[in-house]
């Protein structure tokens, strides 16, 4: 057995490989040693393009210098919705200074409420624009401004980056019931790789076999 197996190694040849092979085995590789990465991201300003507003401060509380609320919230998440955001992209605000600020709230609840406290999230520092970069960590983002009045009157926006599934928090499980689900991972690219190796190694192995049999 030791010696079909020997046989079988010497017998692989990476220039007798499919040339698909190869690609999807390089490629692999790369991911999985992380010599590719992911692609510079996209910059995106919020609510260009959907909010009516006077000058280039598309982050603001009124639309045109009116209030309406309704009106705005619905522009915002308009914008947000148009674009798949995914990692690496960056959120730019525009504003003036002073005027308003970026707020990411921390929780659905206290961002749907508007019940902004000190506890209930972050600002981010001022820019020009003042901007935030979606990290692979994100799930949904919730943005607001800290101004008294502002996130009442439709200064908000919920950004959900692509491939982010929002679903309902499913009921507690009883206890010493966890899901077989909670304990499976996704195989790597590393693994799906070495997969194919053994596929064609088999594959080799029945080739070699047709043509010239080993007596064991």
């Amino acid at each position: 057995m030791t010696s079909r197996v020997d046989m079988l190694l010497r017998s692989w040849s990476w220039s007798r490989a499919p040339a698909l092979f190869k690609v999807v085995l390089l490629l692999a590789i790369s991911v999985e040693t992380g010599l590719i990465h992911n692609v510079q991201g996209k910059n995106y300003t919020v609510g260009a393009d959907y909010v009516n507003v006077v000058g280039n401060a598309s982050w603001t509380n009124t639309i045109n210098g009116l209030s309406q609320p309704a009106a705005l919230e619905a522009a915002y998440q308009k914008w947000a919705d148009s674009v798949n955001f995914t990692v690496g992209d960056t959120i730019n605000f525009d504003y003036e200074r002073g005027q308003h600020t970026v707020y990411l709230v921390d929780t659905k609840s206290a961002y749907t409420s508007c019940a902004l406290t000190a506890g209930s999230g972050q600002t981010l520092p001022y820019g020009t624009p003042t901007t935030y970069t979606i990290k692979d960590t994100d799930v949904v983002l919730y943005f607001t401004c800290t101004v008294s009045g502002h996130c009442r009157a439709g200064q908000k926006v919920k950004i959900v980056p692509f491939g982010v599934t929002v679903s309902p928090t499913p009921a507690p499980l009883p206890p010493n019931n966890v899901p077989d689900s909670a304990h499976a991972s996704s195989p790597s690219m590393g693994t799906i790789a070495m997969l194919l190796l053994v596929l064609l190694s088999i594959f080799q192995a029945q080739s070699y076999g047709s043509k010239s049999p080993v007596t064991l």
